[in-house]
């Protein structure tokens, strides 16, 4: 944990959490907790992100992959087709599995960006 004071009676806390799910954080000013405490953190990890399956597609089809979300923490999954322009749909099978899919209207390469929390995918 790394602690630096802004000299403006306020603090930076940082710190590197090593595991996926719900954290409690206390914070002390001296012995006592501030108000508040202790506050609820959400960690994920969208490395822990697979995307499976995926093969080429032919123009009225639809395109079809696997991803598992399994590991890496609660959040929300967005699948981007083509900028938006292509409608993706994806089924959930629990514990944070879902199939997806696609319908190319035209052939050509499509780009499909996969966002956790806003944030992108590693390798997609």
């Amino acid at each position: 944990m790394e602690v630096i004071n802004n000299h403006d009676r306020t603090w930076t806390i940082n710190y590197i959490p090593n595991e996926v799910g719900e954290t409690y954080i206390d914070i002390l000013l001296g012995n006592e907790l501030i108000n508040g405490s202790p506050f609820k953190v959400n960690v994920f990890d969208v490395n822990q992100i697979h995307v499976s399956n995926i093969l080429g597609g032919i123009v009225g089809r639809l395109v079809k992959f696997d991803i598992d979300a399994s590991k890496a923490g609660i959040g929300q999954l967005e699948i981007i087709v083509q900028d938006g322009q292509i409608p993706c749909h994806a089924t959930s099978h629990g514990s944070f599995q879902f199939d997806a899919a696609f319908l190319p209207t035209e052939s050509g390469r499509y780009t499909i960006d996969i966002k956790f929390n806003s944030l992108p995918v590693p390798g997609n």
